[in-house]
């Protein structure tokens, strides 16, 4: 029982995105006594803990190496190499000593007061872990592996045609549920592949639903870096060339500030520091704001009754997402030092969505059988999870028979009845978006006429831009001049137009 265990347990050790769901359950129960913490939290008290604002320049201007790989190998270094004669180690050992050579370990003196002889629970890693396994007898830690309550109930995978398809039906149902009053911050997307991005942010404006992506833009893409360090390699010096800096928001400079000021840079080596602010900047994250009620993108994490979890892109190659073993560190030096190896995060990324799946009460499946890159395949574990795989169906894009997307009805309705007038198609939701937008059909002929007015009189009210328009294609200036259906977003079939 998941009670029983949470009452004997000292920690509980998962990762970042379960914590709301047992914060959850802590504040529901005052006999829960449990502190939170992460795999990397724990190797940080335990084994070893590093100021990476000290270590990757250091590890940068002593080995030659990239920011990147500084930054990847000093968040591997989660373990103290033993001396080895395999090459790869070797390498880890010199880079450890240069750490504790240049003070660039930090201590955590009553670790071992906190852990030794705790019970810790443990959800979402993997029972085999090297690293717990040798951590259990170095500080006798018990752990208890907790299992969620499973859910038992008939499981269905939509297909469809498109990515498009799938994304506008995934914004009509969040629609829905909206309309039916259940709070946005109860809608959860799970984590999507990055070939969904494009299309959920056009599908956003659309349906005017925020959702909360992954952030992708770094510092380096913001005016504000690039102006900054055009002054900073004019002068050399860091405060000059913040002082020399105007015309941006307070804030902005304060976070840049904050980032440029916490590094460890070399005093008299004026090309290395400008190789490594500009590095650090081409890989940090910008902190972008983010909307409070919005469609929460969330990984792996608890997903509670009252909550509706969205599972897109359940195609093979995307769930379980896999990992390879191609990173700086090979598996045959991780499998000896005790790291994770591509194997074990594999085994680890398909218990995790297994687990997901029978957890969530309120689960919505779908997949794509297309995309621009070429055709797509349900996953693999809708066998092992007895997961109905559904055929195509525009039925699918409604939700209980309505279609929420209104601004992309008007275009729809315009293209379909297009379609079917020119080409004589069935398109099964014709009728349904013409009972909702009542689009007339006005006739238009781009053939040339001869005027019975005299132009030289009459003063010209087409623009370059709309004459341009239909000249590259009259379906655009049809919806756009015609129908008066703006659309800031430019989506692709409008683009395309006649040639699609």
């Amino acid at each position: 029982m998941l009670k029983d265990d949470l009452l004997t347990c000292d920690y509980v050790l998962t990762p970042a995105s379960f914590h709301d769901g047992f914060l959850r359950e802590k504040n529901n129960n005052f006999s829960f006594n449990f502190s939170l913490l992460t795999r990397s939290e724990l190797i940080k008290e335990l084994v070893i803990d590093i100021d990476h604002n000290k270590a990757i320049p250091q590890v940068m201007q002593s080995f030659n190496f990239s920011y990147s790989k500084a930054l990847y190998l000093v968040k591997q270094l989660t373990f103290i190499p033993e001396q080895s004669s395999d090459p790869g180690l070797q390498e880890l050992n010199v880079l450890y000593q240069l750490l504790i050579d240049h003070h660039c370990l930090i201590d955590h003196p009553v670790a071992n007061y906190k852990f030794r002889h705790k019970t810790m629970g443990v959800y979402g890693y993997d029972a085999l872990d090297p690293l717990l396994l040798k951590l259990s007898k170095q500080y006798e830690i018990n752990w208890v592996f907790i299992h969620l309550p499973e859910i038992e109930q008939h499981k269905v995978l939509l297909t469809f045609s498109s990515i498009d398809d799938e994304v506008y039906a995934f914004f009509n149902q969040v629609a829905a549920l909206i309309d039916q009053k259940v709070d946005v911050q109860k809608i959860i997307l799970f984590n999507p592949p990055n070939l969904y991005h494009d299309a959920l942010k056009r599908f956003s404006k659309f349906f005017h639903l925020p959702i909360r992506l992954p952030n992708h833009r770094t510092w380096w893409q913001q005016p504000i870096a690039q102006a900054w360090y055009q002054l900073y390699c004019d002068s050399h010096d860091v405060q000059t060339s913040f002082s020399s800096l105007h015309g941006f928001p307070i804030e902005q400079k304060v976070a840049l500030q904050k980032l440029i000021y916490t590094s460890h840079i070399q005093d008299h080596d004026v090309a290395f520091n400008r190789l490594y602010f500009l590095e650090c900047m081409k890989t940090t994250p910008y902190p972008e704001q983010t909307f409070t009620d919005a469609i929460k993108v969330r990984d792996y994490s608890w997903i509670h009754d009252d909550e509706y979890l969205f599972i897109l892109g359940f195609n093979q190659g995307f769930v379980p997402s896999i990992v390879r073993d191609n990173d700086f560190i090979a598996d045959a030096i991780k499998q000896t030092c005790g790291l994770l190896t591509s194997t074990d995060e594999n085994r680890l990324q398909r218990s995790l969505i297994i687990n997901q799946v029978h957890t969530a009460k309120n689960l919505y499946m779908s997949c794509a059988l297309f995309s621009d890159q070429g055709a797509l395949t349900p996953s693999a574990l809708t066998s092992d999870l007895n997961i109905d795989v559904m055929p195509p169906s525009a039925h699918y894009l409604l939700a209980n028979g309505v279609d929420y997307g209104v601004r992309f009805g008007h275009i729809k309705t315009s293209l379909d009845q297009e379609f079917s007038l020119r080409y004589h198609t069935h398109l099964p939701l014709l009728k349904s978006y013409q009972q909702q937008f009542h689009q007339p059909i006005k006739k238009f002929s781009h053939l040339y006429e001869k005027l019975s007015i005299d132009l030289s009189t009459v003063p010209l009210k087409h623009s370059y831009s709309s004459m341009n328009d239909f000249y590259q294609c009259q379906f655009k200036y049809y919806l756009t001049h015609i129908l008066k259906i703006k659309d800031d977003l430019n989506p692709f079939h409008i683009n395309l137009g006649n040639l699609v």
